[in-house]
């Protein structure tokens, strides 16, 4: 119990001296993983004007937050709850789940999506093999997924 206590408290002493977290809170952004995805699509291009986008494990919001202010129309999903961004349809749900999936779909009503994005984790249990095997397990379910939605030329990003 004490070891718990401990990676708390040392996790709440690096976000304080974490430069990302600073910047995020300076930007409005929600997260600092919202400086992920603004890199990369700075190298890479990812996000227009008038793009579609599919933001899985999307709580709290930073790769959501980021596609919109691009001019994007974004679908962001996760099973925590989200608060509300302008622009953006936030579904809470198990992305794993075939229901969920199907809720994303009829959210695009047929469109092309353009990016998916994933900065999901899987929730750690302290077993570094059973929580690796998870976060794969994650990640081919997006890549499934997109498989099924992206369009020619359409962009995967996803954590791993």
């Amino acid at each position: 119990m004490q070891r718990a206590w401990y990676s708390s408290k040392a996790w709440l002493q690096r976000q304080a001296r974490d430069p990302y977290v600073k910047a995020a809170k300076s930007n409005q952004f929600r997260a600092r993983s919202a400086f992920k995805l603004i890199q990369l699509d700075q190298k890479y291009k990812l996000i227009r004007r008038g793009n579609v986008v599919v933001d899985v494990g999307a709580a709290p919001g930073g790769f959501t937050q980021v596609a919109v202010n691009k001019g994007a129309t974004v679908i962001g999903v996760d099973l925590l709850p989200i608060e509300p961004i302008p622009h953006a349809h936030l579904i809470q749900g198990d992305f794993t789940q075939p229901s969920i999936q199907k809720t994303i779909m009829d959210a695009l009503q047929g469109r092309p999506v353009d990016l998916v994005c994933s900065d999901m984790a899987p929730s750690f249990s302290g077993n570094h093999t059973a929580d690796h095997a998870r976060s794969m397990e994650l990640c081919e379910a997006v890549f499934a997924f997109a498989e099924t939605v992206l369009a020619h030329n359409g962009s995967l990003v996803t954590k791993v």
